[in-house]
């Protein structure tokens, strides 16, 4: 149905070059004895190998810290990225998958949580039974946005916490940057398939070839799943979101930490983006009744709310069908 992709590294759950070197990286990761059961911390240090110290650091301090390590090392060929946290998650995933295989080979009582997650695994795995299925296993999701007549019918779906698929506004749960012993919902810009907004207003040719490719697998997507006019459609959500990129704000403006912290009262998000339909979305987010928000885009979530709601519901209903069969995609048949 979709393209396969590394289904261990999804169910498992780039960073700089320097953070690695700071690590060293080649050095870090032992495979600690599993009987012990303690985490492993590793070595610590600066590699001073990885270096490159042919260059300036005042000219390029990230390839004087880095340079020799980002020369030698090849990203490998089923990731996109390699850095310290890649290299720290696809241990993780090593070591949860061999705790699995270690626990199937177990007699393991029936609901205990060690029994879930081996036949969560299994059932991953099983890619003869996922293909047999077909898109059997999305239809009541598939047709609930088919069905959706308003824009408040898409909200109510695009935030259901299975769905997460969060329209041109998102909304998240995370710690208060003022406060980080409570937890807050956020609200910030969202919306874009490809990875930021330069890839839609940018013109060089690596972002123009990264457009015309992300088209054809938005149309290749929907005529998968057999969505009517999927040519048609795919244009109308990649105009969709080049118009929300054209809102977003920059990524250097929006690690701002204080331009990215405003609160805001219910009735104050309401004021702000009025055309969201909020009363729908916190519902479905099942918090009805929340009152304190921290808005991390103000501006641009006012002008992305005005865009929702000026765009008509068979575009959202092609969108939304669109980013679910590509969240979903790791469960789906090939």
């Amino acid at each position: 149905m979709v393209s396969q992709v590394n289904r261990r590294a999804v169910l498992m759950g780039a960073a700089g070059v320097i953070s690695a070197v700071a690590v060293g990286v080649g050095e870090v990761f032992k495979v600690a004895a599993a009987a012990t059961g303690k985490a492993e911390i590793g070595e610590w240090g600066f590699d001073l190998a990885a270096m490159d110290r042919s260059i300036a650091p005042g000219d390029d301090f990230f390839r004087y810290a880095g340079g020799t390590w980002l020369k030698n090392t090849a990203i490998p060929p089923d990731r996109a990225s390699w850095g310290s946290f890649d290299i720290l998650r696809a241990k993780s995933e090593d070591d949860m998958r061999a705790a699995i295989e270690a626990a199937a080979k177990r007699s393991l009582a029936p609901a205990s949580a060690e029994r879930k997650a081996v036949d969560h695994y299994r059932a991953y795995l099983d890619t003869t039974a996922i293909d047999t299925r077909g898109l059997r296993p999305a239809e009541a999701d598939l047709a609930r946005i088919a069905a959706a007549k308003t824009h408040e019918d898409i909200v109510a779906f695009a935030y259901t916490a299975d769905v997460a698929s969060d329209l041109p506004v998102g909304m998240y749960v995370t710690l208060d940057d003022k406060r980080p012993d409570v937890y807050v919902a956020g609200v910030a810009q969202s919306g874009l398939g490809l990875p930021d907004r330069d890839y839609y207003l940018r013109d060089d040719a690596r972002f123009a070839e990264a457009r015309t490719k992300y088209r054809a697998y938005v149309e290749k997507m929907l005529g998968l799943a057999s969505y009517p006019n999927a040519a048609a459609s795919a244009g109308a959500i990649v105009d969709v979101e080049h118009k929300i990129a054209e809102l977003h704000w920059p990524r250097d403006k929006s690690r701002d930490v204080e331009l990215t912290y405003n609160p805001k009262s219910g009735a104050e998000l309401r004021t702000l983006a009025p055309e969201l339909a909020w009363d729908a979305a916190l519902a479905t987010f099942g918090a009805p009744g929340q009152d304190f928000f921290v808005v991390a885009q103000p501006d641009a979530v006012q002008g992305l709310a005005k865009l929702f709601r000026a765009t008509p519901v068979d575009t959202w209903r092609a969108y939304m069908t669109f980013h679910y069969l590509d969240q979903m995609a790791s469960v789906l048949p090939v």
